[in-house]
């Protein structure tokens, strides 16, 4: 099982939670939901965990798998991040050309074929952005999530802490099962309105905003 094998490697390495959470660009209760099993990561999650802790991702997938540690001239997640680098999100910033690339991620959570494939973008798309690691790009697996959305479209997304949040912005949930609301602020109160089913808004706080993101814009795939 996937909590169990994650909760002993933690515990075995005397891994601290929060910097674990911080390098992998997740909230400290997301990875205690993974840890518990309240919640499983994703095929891309489940990659950059493996890259942190530098152990075979087949070790969390597959039964009897040996604990096979990664080639010794590989740098692991935890490395890069005690070196500031972002490798949470594999964002890169490209001087020359003024681009920014961003790695492709499954709105649906399931395995894909494409977890280090990253697409370009102008930066100026993304001033006033400060923190380009906050940067998502996800591939709608269904057309559930926008009426007008279709298999293989590409939404752009920032984390909901990164930006200022208007009424009515588009929040994405990422996870198994993800989903899009609107977010909405009344004086001090602020809910992820379900634009399908009311009774499924969610009241939040600032201190969920990191694992929330606010759609930027979508591309069509044609």
């Amino acid at each position: 099982m996937i909590s169990s094998k994650l909760k002993s490697l933690i515990a075995s390495r005397n891994i601290v939670q929060k910097d674990m959470a911080i390098a992998l660009g997740i909230s400290p209760s997301r990875l205690s939901n993974y840890i518990t099993g309240k919640r499983e990561p994703s095929h891309m999650m489940l990659i950059m965990i493996a890259k942190y802790l530098q152990i075979d991702v087949n070790y969390f997938t597959h039964n009897g798998f040996n604990k096979s540690y990664l080639d010794n001239n590989t740098a692991s997640l935890s490395e890069e991040y005690n070196h500031k680098a972002s490798f949470a999100t594999m964002c890169e910033r490209n001087e020359s050309d003024k681009t920014i690339s961003i790695p492709l991620q499954s709105m649906s959570g399931k395995k894909t074929d494409i977890p280090y494939r990253k697409i370009s973008f102008p930066s100026v798309l993304f001033d006033g952005i400060e923190d380009m690691s906050a940067l998502r790009v996800f591939i709608c697996a269904v057309d559930s999530f926008f009426d007008t959305l279709k298999k293989d479209d590409l939404i752009i997304a920032v984390r909901s802490d990164a930006v200022k949040l208007e009424n009515f912005d588009k929040i994405i949930i990422h996870g198994r099962y993800s989903k899009v609301f609107y977010y909405f602020q009344e004086e001090k109160m602020k809910f992820l309105i379900d634009r399908k089913s009311p009774k499924n808004n969610i009241k939040i706080s600032d201190d969920d905003l990191p694992e929330y993101f606010k759609v930027l814009f979508v591309l069509k795939h044609y």
